[in-house]
């Protein structure tokens, strides 16, 4: 039996169902997973157990490459990028006064930068007995319902985005009233740390998906900070209201994982976010990270080069 393909419960991404028996030397096969990627943006792969085959399916849709923090480096597979919360380390807030681990609000990966990653797939290695759900928002169908008001103002805007790891700091990102910062874990001071000096860069706020002709709503509200140009009261006002349209969408779809489940998504289309855990369970995911660039971002002018070692994916 080979592939089989079926609508996601929550009509957003696919899933794919029998990837463990594919031949990923097949011409079609390959050509059939990627043509379902530029398609739908998000793929949840079924009863996908083990790193080979995570790297060997990652593949399929681009070169990948390893993270530039070695610490985050999985110890026998280095194109795998260890996500791991654990209650003595990890990053910990409270929330209504409870503990509380990870929190990562929406956002895309590397959009501090000038160049980012075009996706990855993330595998859990260990779960917590409930929630740390992974979020996910198509910004092609935020830009079709988008009013055509707001879609005139912004075809040819940038936004700026600034490379700060303190969630605490976002400007644009939707945070919990109740959240507190207790302790940041080793990888974001870290990353706080490698990324310190790291210039400004700019997006385009819509783009045009290469294959499809599709617009690309293409706005992240983690490590936003204002509209090029337009760095005042009107224009964060603006950039306010594209990202409520994203927020108040009422369509993500939030993956519960099962041990055995591969996910997908194409980080120039979708924004992700991950839902806090009790502070004292643990997690533990690996992803990897798929090279690529649209080719649309650029440094602030004025502002210096973006080292490797500042390319940090959150």
């Amino acid at each position: 039996m080979g592939i089989e393909f079926r609508t996601s419960v929550a009509q957003l991404g696919v899933e794919v169902l029998n990837i463990a028996k594919a031949d990923f030397g097949d011409p079609a096969t390959c050509q059939e997973l990627r043509q379902a990627w530029i398609q739908h943006g998000l793929i949840i792969f079924r009863e996908a157990a083990g790193p080979q085959l995570q790297l060997s399916l990652s593949r399929v849709f681009g070169k990948l490459v390893q993270h530039p923090l070695v610490a985050s480096r999985a110890r026998d597979y280095p194109e795998l990028m260890d996500v791991h919360y654990e209650p003595a380390s990890g990053d910990l807030y409270e929330i209504e006064g409870v503990g509380r681990g990870i929190f990562l609000p929406w956002h895309k990966d590397l959009i501090y930068t000038d160049r980012i990653n075009h996706g990855g797939i993330l595998r859990p290695v260990q779960l917590p007995l409930s929630e740390g759900e992974t979020g996910f928002l198509d910004q092609i169908a935020l830009y079709d319902r988008l009013p055509s008001r707001l879609k005139h103002q912004i075809k040819d805007l940038f936004v700026i985005y600034r490379a700060d790891f303190h969630v605490e700091n976002a400007r644009f990102a939707r945070l919990p009233t109740s959240l507190k910062r207790v302790r940041y874990g080793e990888s974001t001071v870290k990353a706080q740390t490698q990324t310190r000096d790291a210039p400004r860069v700019l997006h385009p706020m819509v783009f045009t998906q290469n294959e499809t002709g599709r617009k690309v709503l293409n706005v992240s509200p983690w490590f936003a900070v204002g509209i090029d140009g337009q760095e005042t009261e009107a224009g964060d006002l603006l950039l306010q209201e594209i990202i409520d349209h994203c927020l108040n969408d009422g369509r993500a779809y939030f993956h519960s994982w099962r041990p055995d489940d591969m996910v997908l998504f194409d980080n120039w289309r979708m924004l992700h976010s991950v839902r806090s855990i009790p502070g004292d369970s643990s997690r533990w995911m690996q992803r990897t990270t798929i090279e690529g660039d649209y080719a649309l971002g650029r440094v602030e002018t004025g502002g210096t080069t973006i080292r490797d070692a500042m390319r940090i994916s959150v």
